[in-house]
């Protein structure tokens, strides 16, 4: 059926779920001169970068953009997202030291290792760009000690070297508690939604993108689907895809708000089954966590009448 949906719209692949090409991703007049800036900003040395913002807002797709563009003769870029076990003190530095030099520890330590990484590095005359995706995860002072060490040790090895944090809206909660990396800050910034004008050019850039002769979205269906997108990006590209899929079905290549508000109506009881879901889990979590408080009062119970027929047995000898 996938085939007959991508013959359909002459594309090779679903043009708002696809993996977008090296280097290719929608910039605005804002947008461009802000990465770029950011781009700039990674390049040097000793810098701390950090971007947060809600889901589905386009920031993995910054960093992607970002690793895809350093030239790999002058930069050594590593990537990674941050799982809640490699967000504990020393976790991402044995990855970060399987990628240097093959290797976790040195010497039976992770410094060790990643000292040898960094003069490596610094023999071949190449920056290191660490790029942390999910920082929000670094949730301990000691995980974050172990960014400030990565500095302190970048120094001392003369190794360039520069930082880039990338989370949802908790990140800077995380960071501010640390003075020493907060004086190191030099960009914050919280991605906000597209404006309306910008998610209506964004849904023309993915059409022309997919190589389509014409543009199946009116200007009327493009602001339908910013006014119930908001302007994320993720949700945004749900829609539109769904909405072309919709069109296909009726067999029409245009999509209007009709096709629009029926896929809206779609994924609202998706959403609304999702929610229905998790509130009969958080119920039976409720009912479960009740049961278990009434076992352990009936528990405590019978261990006070026991104890009260000890001592009136007591009181019984006694007498």
């Amino acid at each position: 059926m996938n085939e007959n949906y991508l013959k359909f719209w002459n594309i090779e692949e679903p043009i708002f779920q696809r993996f977008l090409p090296k280097g290719k991703v929608f910039l605005n007049d804002h947008l461009s001169k802000l990465w770029k800036h950011i781009l700039i900003l990674v390049e040097q040395n000793q810098t701390l970068t950090i971007i947060s913002g809600g889901p589905g807002r386009g920031k993995t797709l910054l960093t992607h953009w970002i690793y895809g563009i350093l030239d790999p003769m002058t930069h050594e870029c590593y990537m990674t997202s941050l799982s809640k076990n490699e967000a504990l003190p020393g976790g991402f530095l044995s990855r970060l030291n399987e990628f240097l030099i093959g290797k976790s520890e040195l010497n039976g330590s992770r410094w060790n290792a990643t000292a040898e990484g960094f003069n490596q590095l610094r023999v071949e005359n190449r920056h290191l760009v660490l790029i942390i995706d999910a920082a929000e995860q670094l949730q301990s002072p000691e995980a974050l000690e172990d960014i400030i060490y990565l500095y302190n040790l970048s120094r001392t090895s003369q190794q360039a070297f520069s930082l880039l944090l990338v989370g949802d809206s908790t990140l800077w909660d995380r960071i501010k508690i640390s003075p020493e990396l907060r004086v190191r800050i030099s960009l914050l910034w919280n991605v906000p939604p597209l404006n309306e004008a910008d998610t209506l050019s964004y849904i023309s850039w993915y059409v022309q993108l997919s190589g389509l002769t014409f543009d199946p979205f009116d200007r009327e269906a493009k602001e339908k689907i910013y006014y119930f997108s908001q302007g994320i990006p993720a949700i945004v590209n749900l829609i539109a895809e769904n909405c072309l899929i919709e069109a296909f079905l009726l067999n029409i290549d245009t999509v209007n708000v009709a096709i629009i508000e029926n896929v809206i109506q779609m994924l609202k009881s998706g959403s609304n089954r999702k929610a229905e879901q998790k509130k009969e889990r958080s119920r039976q979590s409720k009912h479960n966590q009740v049961n278990l408080n009434n076992r352990n009062i009936s528990s405590k119970e019978k261990e006070r009448d026991e104890v009260d027929g000890e001592n009136l047995s007591f009181s019984l000898r006694d007498s």
